[in-house]
Order: C-alpha cells, then sequence, then structure tokens
C-alpha cells in the first residue's frame, strides 16, 4: 500500500502554467507539491523561446499602449471566436501577475525594445510593449538541482549555445560577415564549451530555460516540494465527486491528499 502525503495544493506538471500556479499558492502561505512525470523539470516551456505576450505591461503603458487598442487586435484577430469575459480578465490581471513576478519571486523579465504583434496590420497592433521575455540566468542558483532541469533541444542550439532571440542571435546571422559578430560569436561558443566541460552542461540558461530555471529556485525558495519522475496515475475523489488529490507514482510513490481541492471557490487541483 502506497503512503499517504498531504498538502493544500497539489500541481501536476512543471511548465510555466503549472510553476506559476504554485508560486502563487506558496507565496500565500500554502503547503505545495508539484508532481512533475518527467525526469527534468520546466516541460516543454524549458525548450521554448519563453515570450509571452501581456499587454498592460509596464513597458506598454509608457509607450502609450492602452487597454482599448489591446481589446481591439484581439477583435479583429480572432472575430469569430472573440471570448469578451475571457478577453477582459486577461487584461484585467496581466499587471498583476506580471507584478507578483517580479517583485514576489526570482522571476526578471526584459522589455525589448522591438517586438511587433503577430499581425501588423491589425487594428490596435503595436510594434513593441506588449511581448516580454525572461532575463538570462546562472544555472548554479539552483545548487544541486541545476543538473535536473530539462536541458536544451540540440537541434535548437548553436553548437551548444542557446542564442536569444534579438540582438543576440543577430551577431550570429552574421558571423560570416562581420569581425566583431565573429568574435561576439567565438566567445559565446567557448564559454559554452568550458562550461559544458566543467559544470557538465551549460551554466548560462536563456529563453524559456531562463524562466523555468527561475520558477524552480522561486518555488524552492519557497519551501515548495519539487517531485521529479513522479507521475500522476489517477486522480481521487471525496464523497461529493470533487477532486481532492492524486495517486502518484515513481521516485514518490503516494497517495497525495490536496486539502483545499475539494472546498468551493478554491478550484480543485493546480495544474497544466
Amino acid at each position: 500500500m502506497s503512503k499517504t502525503v498531504v498538502c493544500d495544493v497539489l500541481v501536476i506538471g512543471s511548465g510555466v502554467a503549472g510553476m506559476a500556479a504554485a508560486l502563487k499558492a506558496a507565496a500565500q502561505g500554502l503547503n505545495v507539491i508539484v508532481a512533475e512525470k518527467d525526469r527534468y523539470f520546466g516541460g516543454t516551456t524549458a525548450i521554448s523561446a519563453g515570450w509571452a505576450w501581456v499587454p498592460g505591461n509596464k513597458q506598454g503603458l509608457e509607450q502609450g499602449d492602452t487597454r482599448e487598442d489591446a481589446e481591439t487586435y484581439l477583435r479583429n484577430l480572432a472575430p469569430e471566436t472573440f471570448n469578451e469575459a475571457g478577453v477582459r480578465d486577461f487584461l484585467d490581471t496581466v499587471p498583476e501577475a506580471v507584478s507578483f513576478f517580479e517583485n514576489e519571486t526570482e522571476v526578471k523579465f526584459t522589455y525589448p525594445e522591438k517586438a511587433p504583434d503577430y499581425q501588423m496590420d491589425l487594428p490596435g497592433a503595436k510594434l513593441s510593449g506588449r511581448a516580454i521575455l525572461p532575463r538570462d540566468v546562472d544555472a548554479r542558483v539552483l545548487g544541486d538541482k541545476r543538473l535536473l532541469m530539462q536541458p536544451y533541444m540540440s537541434s535548437y542550439t548553436v553548437f551548444g549555445y542557446m542564442p536569444q532571440v534579438g540582438p543576440d542571435i543577430n551577431e550570429f546571422f552574421h558571423v560570416n560577415q562581420s569581425i566583431k559578430s565573429f568574435v561576439y560569436v567565438a566567445k559565446k561558443l567557448l564559454r559554452t564549451w568550458f562550461d559544458a566541460a566543467r559544470y557538465k552542461r551549460p551554466i548560462l540558461r536563456s529563453n524559456g530555460n531562463a524562466l523555468m530555471t527561475r520558477m524552480v529556485k522561486s518555488a524552492d525558495d519557497l519551501g515548495v516540494r519539487l517531485w521529479n519522475a513522479s507521475p500522476a496515475l489517477s486522480l481521487t475523489r471525496g464523497d461529493d465527486g470533487a477532486i481532492t488529490g492524486a495517486v502518484i507514482g515513481g521516485e514518490h510513490a503516494a497517495t497525495v491528499t490536496a486539502r483545499m481541492g475539494g472546498r468551493p471557490g478554491c478550484g480543485r487541483i493546480l495544474g497544466q
């Protein structure tokens, strides 16, 4: 018989959605477990570009972007499926969400000078002020958990180095056209190879990997129990049918009961 573990909130999956839920719950003083089925944390977010489209951020407001502009853009982007209530809630909470991450966690963002909306021909589109990306981070902030982060996909890297979209990758595009770019790229690659030899993996993390490294660091600081190689095998329910937890397999095999699971207004289980 598997052991029983009790927490306030059980999060299944350690991608950006699951970790965001875990961080917010832990910051509110709740006891949180994150159960990740893979041996590595970070999910597909950790191999993504890591950009987020968040109208209403501080850069956009400084540049005169308005809520009306963002709503107009979204309405024209998907006129047949536009969900007014959903868009309203999204635009209401984006500034609060970004502020939470930057002020209460280790997650930090960069605000690029130019990051155009995908459909610049639509009303309400902006050249910048909406898309943000995570700041690079030294993975050694995770200590012993550093090698538990999802590694880069080799097909996305340049000889092991993961270029950041923007000025960084532009230097790689011009490596055979400019001495400056050649020197820049050579320094990046040599540092990458040196770190990989010394630390088993390059320590400078960028893009989505930087975001997830920062999130895992924040979760660890907040006392979140991080379980890797621990898939959710099935959900458990109370007498009223409400989901109250999950049966977890793998390295942390247990029946986990989430105290907040069956409470009205608290959701059932926070996860991806």
